[in-house]
């Protein structure tokens, strides 16, 4: 091996101990848990044998268990060689499954076939862990020559969901491209983190979230890689009262399908860090961080994850951002804390939303509100919790007036395309948006719903 290879594997080696480093702080707690490995890698064994009860190692190459085996010092790991698609395991036997790139080597009816296994092999509440290499992201799936199959993040999610039992599913609850490997300008080594979870729960959840169909039909309002109101421009002046400057950390709440980053990234030269309980979302942003320029693609990690079951180190952000997404928490005297104790000193926290106005309220807004799993408060409402969160110097601004004119633009630029638009979907989904920005517009004049602004320090 020439110096340069020896050189090339050894920052291998390095990135890939972090990424194992990394992986250990995403998982779920393991004290006195029983952990089954598919795929297992030596290294990682041992990191997950540290912590948890036990380790059942499974490996589909004998030489591969052997050498194993050869440095096995530990009595809570046991070893097994043998095909993972034929492994057969009692029910409820396990806390936690994890597997490391090991469904690029089956293809879709073998690997559905061992998620429902995985699943009954679960215990409730358990959790089935997921790492794999995410190529070729503008599709569903690649086979390539040697058979290997190639699956994105959103085909990957698509599965999980789809694995059901009688009485039981597994509902995707984290995320995220692994920051080891974005550094290294590869943002497409992936992992998700699916619970077992009761099958009414799933379809409850699954109502919630935003199908890749839905936001792209959204982007046509907004623009490419935009789902809140004016898109870029409103991004741009937003971002430039910050005082964003190279090298600080910023934290999108609810980030949607990655606009808000991609801009900071591409114009500020910040690292940002965004989280979207929606997978379809955060699918989309990583498959399209993959097209940006190699700089632009190390400063961003992108994580499924619902912010209210999220932990974050203290002093860890300069800025706070969300765009029109903490309307969807009811519980926003939680959540702020949270938020407060993740900033630095000094640090800004920016957010837009939708508010309930002082005009009567209507029943098609109650309904609206309803069947869009918004939780509205008034302004007044949400300064004070942010003020009881500890934050100093709250400033609000009710951008209605700013909201009527940009969504009227944005829904007569939509109309003008309604031809093209109906020819890629259809005339009922083109009535459903225009219906959505019309009512909105009804219930700024009548003073319903307000749009606004908070900045706020810690």
């Amino acid at each position: 091996m020439s110096a340069a290879c020896r050189m090339e594997a050894g920052r291998d080696c390095v990135v890939e101990e972090r990424a194992e480093e990394e992986v250990m702080v995403f998982l779920p707690d393991l004290a006195a848990k029983r952990v089954l490995y598919l795929n297992a890698t030596r290294s990682f064994v041992y990191k997950l044998a540290a912590v948890a009860a036990h380790v059942t190692a499974v490996d589909s190459m004998q030489h591969n268990a052997n050498e194993k085996l050869k440095d096995h010092h530990v009595d809570n790991v046991t070893f097994k060689c043998d095909d993972v698609t034929k492994l057969d395991f009692p029910s409820a036997s396990f806390d936690l499954v994890c597997s490391s790139k090991l469904f690029e080597n089956l293809h879709d009816p073998s690997a559905s076939n061992l998620m429902s296994r995985v699943l009954s092999w679960l215990t409730p509440g358990g959790h089935f862990f997921l790492r794999e290499k995410s190529y070729h992201p503008s599709v569903g799936k690649v086979v390539t020559g040697d058979g290997r199959v190639y699956r994105n993040g959103r085909k990957y999610c698509g599965m999980l969901h789809a694995t059901t039992s009688p009485t039981s599913a597994l509902n995707v609850t984290r995320g995220k491209n692994l920051v080891a490997y974005i550094a290294s300008g590869d943002p497409c080594e992936v992992c998700l983190l699916a619970e077992r979870v009761e099958r009414e729960t799933t379809e409850q959840l699954m109502e919630t979230r935003y199908s890749l169909s839905f936001i792209l039909k959204l982007e046509w309002i907004f623009g490419h890689t935009w789902v809140s109101t004016g898109g870029e421009a409103t991004t741009r002046e937003f971002c430039g009262h910050l005082k964003l400057r190279p090298g600080q950390r910023v934290l999108d709440v609810g980030c949607g399908a990655g606009g808000s980053a991609f801009f900071m990234a591409r114009h500020y030269g910040i690292h940002i860090h965004g989280v979207d309980l929606s997978t379809s979302m955060i699918n989309l942003s990583i498959d399209r961080q993959e097209n940006l320029n190699t700089d632009d693609k190390k400063r961003i990690q992108f994580e499924i994850c619902d912010i209210m079951k999220a932990e974050y180190a203290s002093n860890t952000y300069d800025v706070i951002y969300s765009r029109d997404s903490i309307l969807h928490i009811p519980n926003k005297d939680k959540l702020f804390p949270k938020l407060y104790r993740w900033l630095k000193p000094g640090g800004t926290l920016f957010t837009t939303d939708y508010f309930r106005g002082t005009g009567r309220l209507s029943q098609e807004f109650l309904s609206y509100e309803k069947k869009s799993c918004s939780a509205f408060v008034t302004m007044e409402t949400y300064g004070a919790t942010l003020r009881a969160a500890g934050f100093k110097e709250v400033k609000e601004q009710d951008l209605c007036d700013k909201f009527y004119d940009i969504q009227k633009e944005e829904l007569d630029s939509f109309t003008s395309t309604r031809e093209a638009f109906v020819d890629q979907y259809s005339q009922e989904d083109f009535d459903v948006l225009v219906n959505i920005c019309s009512n909105k517009l009804g219930w700024v004049k009548s003073q319903q719903f307000v749009w606004g602004a908070f900045t706020a320090k810690k």
